[in-house]
């Protein structure tokens, strides 16, 4: 599968990418702020016409951390083709940590979180689902 990355793929989506300043932001969200931040976010419209918009949250106690992972999809039409997108959001303040995009066979990744480290294999589309996965998880 073909793998695509760069800032300028993020900034065509409308999305603000997360930047050194902001992770230095301490975090002030409670569990319940964070799934308000969750509705803020989701309300806050969709970028593309898409079929589905999936919503989820975690707050990760450790760390006061508030993590928004919005996942859109597309069944595919003469028009779309079959397409999910997943962009992971700091709950706090709403920029972008991280993007991950299947859009027929091409996929595209991004993360933008300033504190990761790319590992030297699989950076792209499987580096961002790798890095949304890790934030998503319970602990």
């Amino acid at each position: 599968m073909k793998q695509v990355v760069g800032k300028a793929w993020a900034a065509s989506l409308g999305l603000t990418l997360a930047s050194a300043a902001a992770a230095a932001q301490p975090a002030y969200l409670t569990p319940e702020g964070c799934v308000e931040a969750g509705k803020r976010l989701a309300a806050a419209g969709r970028p593309l016409a898409m079929n589905t918009q999936l919503v989820a949250t975690h707050f990760a106690p450790t760390t006061g951390r508030c993590y928004v992972l919005l996942t859109l999809l597309a069944d595919g039409t003469d028009d779309t083709p079959p397409t999910t997108i997943r962009t992971l959001y700091r709950g706090e303040n709403g920029e972008v940590l991280a993007i991950a995009s299947d859009q027929a066979g091409t996929r595209t990744g991004l993360v933008s979180d300033p504190a990761h480290v790319l590992p030297l294999q699989d950076q792209g589309y499987d580096d961002a689902l790798g890095y949304i996965d890790s934030k998503m998880r319970f602990e």
